[in-house]
């Protein structure tokens, strides 16, 4: 057994030093809803506030995963777009190393999330926050741009927790809104990251630098391949020419 990182301090998620102290006398502030670790070591901590975070032992800092702000504003809230796929025969639950066990955090933390702003009663008062915008002039794309930063952060907390299931599910969830939504750029740079390295320079340098070729156990060329065929029923009919 050992520790993955030095002792980690709740005063930055706690936002403590924010909250005014006054002396000799209890302060009210956020608290600890639930707290553990997952198969890889990483903490994960829910908040009263609905907040949930995981910890980074590369950046040594804390990831935020869930926050009410999401809950309200996206239309893929609480919601994995796909059923979860069995477990092959391969993927041993009980191996340590096997990368779906963390898979479920995500969900789970939006589940906590739900319900604390439900307790609180914050529910109402954001949802009349985004229907006064969504009736503004200019906020016509507010919802599919919160939509969108909700899976883009999906994505990025199914990396550090090692959530393989989980997060082709949001990556495909991903491809087919971005293309549905004709956000041709953002399909090119998903398009690019997938592709990695190419050419001759990739034959040659495959064994130094393979890792580049998978995110979170999937090879990413297997990837583009899904996601080729997901976007493509999106794209434009080819124009009919003239006889």
């Amino acid at each position: 057994m050992k520790s993955p990182h030095p002792p980690v301090s709740l005063a930055p998620i706690l936002d403590s030093s924010n909250t005014y102290q006054r002396q000799d006398s209890p302060t009210k502030a956020e608290a600890i809803t639930e707290a553990g670790v997952n198969s890889e070591g990483t903490l994960i901590v829910s908040l009263t506030n609905g907040d949930g975070f995981a910890y980074s032992s590369d950046m040594y800092t804390w990831h935020k995963l869930t926050e009410a702000w999401w809950a309200i504003g996206s239309q893929y809230w609480d919601s994995t777009g796909t059923m979860r796929p069995a477990q092959n025969s391969s993927d041993n639950p009980t191996d340590p190393k096997s990368p779906a066990i963390s898979a479920g955090v995500i969900s789970h933390l939006e589940r906590r999330t739900t319900n604390e702003v439900l307790l609180h009663g914050r529910g109402r008062f954001l949802q009349r926050i985004i229907k006064s915008l969504l009736n503004r002039e200019g906020y016509e794309g507010f919802e599919t741009a919160v939509s969108l930063s909700h899976l883009e952060n999906r994505m990025a907390a199914a990396v550090l927790l090692n959530a393989k299931d989980d997060f082709k599910n949001y990556l495909m969830m991903y491809a087919r809104r971005i293309a549905a939504e004709g956000m041709k750029a953002k399909v090119e740079e998903l398009l690019r990251d997938m592709m990695g390295r190419i050419g001759v320079e990739e034959e040659e340098n495959a064994d130094e630098e393979s890792g580049e070729e998978d995110i979170v156990g999937w090879n990413k060329r297997e990837l583009l391949k899904q996601i080729l065929l997901a976007i493509g029923l999106f794209s434009p009919p080819l124009p009919v020419c003239p006889q």
